[in-house]
């Protein structure tokens, strides 16, 4: 009989609503969703399911406070002792999460697979019942290596199977989830490859408490990187806007430059020594590079690339309970 590890941490999927209100309640979730899944005609009915409660909240309230907390179940977990691993989390911070997770869980020797919903499980129009079979069903087939993963329907009707690494916060609206190398679940027939370093010691091992000292800032018009406070912050990650551009004030490095430039924040952390990362940068073959872009990577800002900006910042966190050094925490950021 497979043994599949459910780990509650509240969010949509583990809703009831009360007076009009939806508020998070793991312990009756996990019963409507089992039973959802014995009387749903899954083919899968002999999967034998233990749950665990490390959180029980709503993800837009997810602090690092609970990521240690749900870090520290995972260390006390015998992984060896499951054919998989199901997270329920909700949608809100779902993305960030699944980075985190990633980062921490690098050589994770059995697959965790984090699924969300929609609507509460009583809502007709939830998708959360169908993600959790989704996601057994890969577990049971044997169809995901050891990492850390997400399945989930959108709008559209597909199921699509996600990297923790890669996936988006769903946009503001929506309530559909993407990333750079999504699947379509139907059309996978056979095992994904385990990625190279897969069963290598984890992270999680090894990490410190994680603190906030991540200071983590999107670009928009207006921003005044003076009004920023470095006292306490380890490293700065700092978004692009689609083309990997951000504000650097000046058409050639000869010019001056005011607060409205992300160099004044640079320079800053030049003279704190705190690595400056940006990212993800496209260096793909779309587009030439841009002036602002040759301008801030010459000036000293580390750039990320090939993963999420969810993961960009997650990494950091992560390596910040990692490695004092500075020059360990950027090759970790960079995923060398």
């Amino acid at each position: 009989m497979a043994k599949i590890l459910l780990i509650l941490t509240g969010g949509t999927i583990c809703c009831q609503k009360r007076d009009g209100i939806l508020s998070s309640n793991t312990q009756q979730a996990e019963l409507a969703l089992v039973d959802n899944f014995r009387s749903g005609g899954s083919p899968w009915l002999d999967t034998e399911f233990v749950s665990r409660f490390p959180i029980d909240t709503l993800s837009e309230n997810m602090t690092l406070k609970y990521w240690q907390l749900l870090l520290e179940e995972l260390k006390r977990t015998d992984f060896s002792a499951w054919d998989g691993i199901i997270l329920l989390h909700g949608t809100d911070s779902l993305g960030f999460s699944a980075a985190m997770l990633d980062a921490a869980l690098a050589g994770l020797s059995v697959p965790l697979v984090m699924i969300s919903s929609n609507y509460p499980l009583a809502d007709k129009r939830a998708n959360g019942n169908d993600n959790f079979r989704a996601a057994v069903d890969l577990l049971r087939r044997n169809l995901l290596p050891g990492g850390v993963w997400s399945v989930y329907r959108n709008a559209d009707g597909i199921m699509r199977l996600h990297r923790g690494r890669e996936l988006r916060q769903c946009p503001v609206g929506s309530d559909d989830f993407s990333s750079m190398g999504a699947l379509d679940i139907a059309k996978l027939e056979q095992p994904l490859p385990a990625e190279a370093g897969a069963n290598a010691e984890m992270p999680l091992y090894r990490m410190k408490p994680l603190r906030n000292c991540v200071l983590r800032i999107e670009p928009y018009v207006g921003l005044d990187y003076s009004r920023f406070y470095l006292n306490g912050i380890r490293a700065v990650v700092h978004g692009v806007y689609h083309c990997g551009t951000a504000c650097t004030g000046r058409k050639s490095p000869d010019q001056a430059y005011d607060s409205t430039s992300l160099l004044y924040l640079l320079d800053s952390c030049k003279k704190w020594d705190i690595p400056f990362f940006i990212g993800p940068v496209d260096y793909g073959p779309r587009h030439d590079p841009y002036s602002t872009m040759a301008d801030y990577l010459n000036s000293g800002a580390i750039p990320v690339i090939g993963v999420s900006p969810e993961t960009v910042y997650a990494r950091a966190v992560v390596g910040c309970a990692l490695y004092e050094d500075n020059s360990s925490l950027i090759d970790f950021v960079q995923g060398k």
